[in-house]
C-alpha cells in the first residue's frame, strides 16, 4: 500500500471482500480481531458490492471501539454501495466517508 499523506501499520488495514453477508461474517470478524483499536484503522472499501446487517453491526462495533480509544477510521476508496449503506446508518459521520 502506498501512503499518500501518512503511513499506518499494515495490520490495521481492513480490506473487505465484494459480498459481505452472514455467510462471511465469521471470517470478517476474524479479520476485525487482528485490528488494534489503539491506533487509527484503515478500511479499504473499493471492492464492496453489498453488505448486510450482520457486517454492518461489526463495522459499528469497530467504530465504537476505535472512537472510545480516541482514534479514527480512515475510509479509503469506499465503494458506492458502502457509502450508501453507511450514510443511511450514521457511520458516514466518520471523517473520510462522504456521501456519494
Amino acid at each position: 500500500m502506498t501512503c499518500t499523506t501518512r503511513c499506518y501499520p499494515h495490520d490495521n488495514t481492513i480490506v473487505p471482500g465484494k459480498h459481505l453477508d452472514i455467510s462471511v461474517a465469521h471470517e470478517f470478524c476474524d479479520q476485525l480481531d487482528t485490528v488494534d483499536a489503539e491506533y487509527d484503522v484503515i478500511v479499504e472499501g473499493s471492492h464492496v458490492i453489498d453488505l448486510d446487517a450482520s457486517i454492518h453491526r461489526l463495522l459499528v462495533a469497530l467504530a465504537i471501539q476505535v472512537r472510545d480509544n480516541e482514534r479514527r477510521i480512515h475510509w479509503v476508496s469506499p465503494s458506492k454501495s458502502l457509502l450508501i449503506t453507511e450514510h443511511r446508518s450514521g457511520l458516514a459521520a466518520q471523517p473520510g466517508l462522504e456521501t456519494p
